[in-house]
């Protein structure tokens, strides 16, 4: 607070409420107010650096914005360099250049080197460049394809989507939390058997040998090799599973999952969740493979008693369907009839 009186004090006496000290006012307290916390940020290696240095050199922006970003990226700690990057794209007139940019790095650098430097850019200087990116795309549909026209605009977006994963792979790494393998999906016109989808699936949750084999038995359906059958066991997973991930990712806000596609922190709150969601599946496929003589005991005991159940309904139906064709029977005999 006093260091706030102060900042004010000194624009009253000075009369000059410029935005740079303004930022600067903003930067020192934000240092004072958090003091406690540790940057643990580290520059970009040399080569990356070089690369990245150079394309945006070769940008729209001007020379002092551009010298602004890479003396960040060089001291991504320094809260001065920091605000002074924020400060820069509030400027007019560099939204498009700095949307330029983006597609610069997206196009010349891998997704996985993208990502490092997005994470060493302050939060609103990044969220504002990709949102300009995004912005200046050209995108025409004329079919009922997701796909724009245009064939450059659709390369940029899948490196972007592909940058914005290693993005919230990387905040996980640096949460101690090893990320799930992406799988790639079956082709459209692909068949899968339930054996099929059920290995892509333990492979999405890095469970193999015996759990995935018994895993895949579990779903299978001796009838039909395609159809999928979820036993009883499995169908208590994804609601314990949701509360346990809600319990770690207490920051997860209502909104994140509609936000834009340019908030990567609303994204990597989603991934946390995602990551806590699958890793107790993960744990609970493997317990259930443990106990598996009990949990079949149980399902074949299930099944069972559902099976009952069905048939009792069937016979139910049927007596009803009897009871309303004898009644028919009465109404439609021949009986006697009134003279008008």
């Amino acid at each position: 607070e006093d260091w706030s009186v102060f900042a004010s004090s000194l624009m009253m006496i000075t009369g000059k409420r410029s935005l740079l000290l303004l930022c600067f006012s903003c930067v020192l307290l934000s240092r004072i107010g958090h003091a406690e916390e540790i940057c643990k940020l580290q520059p970009l290696d040399s080569n990356l650096l070089t690369a990245v240095e150079k394309l945006t050199k070769e940008s729209a922006l001007s020379e002092k914005v551009s010298d602004r970003i890479i003396n960040c990226l060089k001291e991504p700690c320094d809260t001065v360099k920091q605000g002074l990057v924020i400060l820069s794209f509030k400027l007019k007139n560099t939204a498009k250049p700095a949307g330029d940019l983006q597609s610069s790095w997206l196009t010349e650098l891998e997704p996985s080197s993208v990502a490092k430097v997005w994470h060493l850019l302050p939060k609103e200087a990044r969220l504002w460049c990709i949102k300009a990116f995004i912005e200046n795309l050209q995108c025409t549909v004329t079919t009922n394809s997701n796909e724009c026209d245009e064939v450059e605009t659709n390369i940029l977006l899948e490196k972007f989507t592909t940058a914005r994963t290693a993005y919230t792979d990387l905040l996980l790494i640096e949460s101690g939390l090893e990320p799930f393998p992406e799988v790639d999906s079956k082709d459209e016109n692909q068949t899968l058997s339930a054996r099929e989808s059920m290995a892509r699936y333990a492979q999405r949750l890095k469970i193999d040998g015996p759990p995935a084999l018994w895993l895949a038995e579990q779903f299978s359906d001796p009838q039909n090799e395609t159809k999928l059958i979820e036993p009883h066991w499995f169908s208590s997973l994804a609601p314990q599973c949701r509360i346990e991930a809600f319990a770690n990712v207490t920051d997860l806000q209502d909104n994140d999952s509609q936000a834009d596609a340019a908030d990567l922190d609303a994204a990597a709150r989603i991934a946390r969740f995602a990551w806590f969601y699958k890793t107790c599946h993960r744990y609970r496929i493997i317990a259930a493979h443990q106990d598996k003589d009990n949990i079949e005991a149980q399902e074949k005991i299930f099944r069972e008693q559902q099976e009952e159940k069905l048939k009792l309904q069937q016979e139910a139906q049927a007596r009803a369907a009897a009871s309303f064709s004898s009644t028919e029977d009465e109404e439609s005999g021949d009986g006697p009839v009134e003279e008008l």
